[in-house]
């Protein structure tokens, strides 16, 4: 639930599966039907289904849990160096605690079993409704800067390379609103603090490659004056480790072997991480955020897309002051409350059930299964749950390897269509970690 725990040791790359966003689970037979809800140790669950055969005449699931954090430790030199498993000495003490709904007749199935589900976000998470709306919205995102290595006069350096600046971005959404395209979230990436592979954001400062301050301050205008809702896009959970501002010996998670913890960029053939950036601990995200708001009110832009909260869930396995998975969804929980909840509207990146209540747009949650073998057919129960309630997209429709398949389900699924462009030539970006955009 709520993907891998990529707090430990992750060099080479995780499967490349649909996350489990929604810690629920449910049976039916007949007229008769349970949904589970894990209320407690979500964030340390897997679940876990067979189906009937030589061990069991009945299908079965249920939910199994890591009260332990491991992983594989070196010990000794790197050419002599041998494995073995380092276990987090202090286990989870918390609660495990799930609540089980039976359904009959009509609502035992798993429509029954959404409404259900949303009833309970609503009464128990305070999920609300959007407003109703004549059309549906464009989800939009428009990549801003990257840094990357230039030469001049035969002298190497690494400078900002610009991909949309604010001038392209206000032509783009102009030419979108002469074709009666409306309704506009737009969510700009890589504006700030060293573009999308972006430093640390306890200050703020616009890239002079997407247009500087005065820049910003021009987009802001024309998105009021357009009607566009405009969505900066924000890194909280990690930081480049040269990031200024950032001290890796009290600001990092820490793996189980009290190594810092690393977020990898994956060789996309090897799928071994050649870079990294460093993780943020969940206990200093609160002054990192309250930073942040400080220097961001400057701008009275009264909307901001959290980029990473949704979609990973960081540990810190620190001895003195463990902090594991389902404490840090706590702390992120406590943060929509305390330092998160003057904003007028939140987009959020990936699906994380903890994060929808706060959310009114949600991009790149799941649209399909995982395929495994004893599944049948996708469901798209993530969307039933939260039609009506947040503005959801799948992964971009200008990345797809079939558009008019997903067009399709986009459409069938009750989504918003989502698109991720830039006005730079793709060779702006050829030959740099930011190939895969």
């Amino acid at each position: 639930v709520y993907g891998f725990d990529e707090t430990l040791d992750t060099e080479s790359e995780n499967p490349k599966v649909q996350q489990v966003c929604l810690p629920v689970f449910g049976i039916k037979d007949g007229d008769n039907a349970f949904l589970a809800i894990i209320e407690d140790s979500a964030a340390l669950a897997a679940i876990q289904a067979n189906s009937a055969g030589p061990y069991s005449s009945y299908n079965e699931v249920f939910s199994s849990y890591s009260v332990h954090a491991y992983q594989n430790v070196s010990i000794g030199n790197m050419e002599n160096a041998s494995k073995l498993i380092g276990i987090q000495e202090t286990a989870y003490s918390g609660d495990i605690r799930l609540r089980y709904a039976f359904l009959d007749s009509a609502e035992a199935d798993y429509s029954g079993m959404a409404a259900y589900y949303r009833q309970y976000l609503t009464e128990k998470e305070g999920l609300q409704p959007l407003e109703a709306a004549d059309s549906v919205p464009l989800n939009l995102e428009l990549l801003g800067s990257v840094d990357k290595l230039k030469s001049m006069i035969g002298i190497k350096y690494q400078g900002m390379e610009s991909l949309t600046t604010v001038e392209q971005t206000i032509e783009i959404l102009e030419q979108l609103q002469q074709q009666d395209i409306g309704r506009i979230n737009l969510k700009y990436t890589g504006w700030m603090n060293g573009g999308i592979r972006q430093e640390l954001p306890t200050s703020v400062s616009v890239e002079h490659a997407v247009g500087g301050e005065k820049g910003m301050e021009a987009l802001r205008d024309y998105a009021v004056q357009a009607g566009v809702t405009l969505y900066p896009a924000v890194n909280f959970l990690t930081t480049p480790a040269d990031s200024k501002g950032f001290n890796v010996f009290r600001m990092a998670a820490m793996q189980v072997d009290q190594k810092d913890a690393k977020a990898y960029y994956y060789n996309m053939v090897t799928r071994m991480g050649e870079d990294y950036d460093s993780i943020l601990s969940p206990a200093v995200l609160d002054r990192v955020i309250e930073k942040f708001n400080a220097a961001y009110e400057k701008w009275n832009i009264s909307n901001l897309c959290l980029n990473d909260m949704g979609s990973v869930l960081y540990a810190d396995y620190t001895k003195d002051n463990p902090i594991d998975r389902e404490t840090a969804v706590n702390i992120l929980r406590s943060l929509q409350t305390e330092l998160l909840s003057g904003y007028d509207s939140l987009m959020v990146n990936g699906g994380f059930s903890y994060m929808m209540p706060c959310a009114d747009v949600a991009l790149n949650v799941p649209f399909s299964d995982s395929s495994y073998d004893m599944m049948d057919e996708p469901i798209p129960f993530f969307q039933m749950v939260f039609h009506g309630y947040v503005a959801y997209s799948g992964s971009p429709l200008n990345l797809s390897y079939d558009f008019e398949t997903d067009l399709l389900r986009v459409i069938e699924y009750g989504g918003a269509p989502y698109f991720q462009l830039m006005a730079a030539d793709g060779s702006a970006i050829k030959n740099t970690e930011y190939s895969y955009l």
